[in-house]
């Protein structure tokens, strides 16, 4: 019993990696967000108008209008990349 547990946990952490590792490849990272922590996040955030400080860090553009805080390009780019 306890070994069936082990081997479901393993085969579940396993596909997970797995799944994570091909959600980064289906998109395409820019080479600026090479260093940053999280790299998908970086992607969209320039794909939809932001930047990268000085300091490294990746900022986000706020929509216009009635979009005053939402930037709906980066969340219709995270949700592609399943976040």
């Amino acid at each position: 019993m306890l070994d069936r547990m082990i081997a479901a946990t393993i085969l579940a952490l396993v596909s997970g990696v797995v799944g994570i590792t091909a959600q980064a490849h289906a998109q395409k990272i820019r080479p600026e967000c090479k260093t940053a922590r999280d790299k998908v996040e970086c992607t969209c955030a320039l794909n939809a108008g932001g930047g990268i400080r000085p300091d490294g860090r990746w900022f986000l553009v706020r929509g216009r209008g009635e979009e005053v805080h939402v930037n709906t390009a980066f969340i219709a780019c995270m949700q592609r990349a399943g976040r």
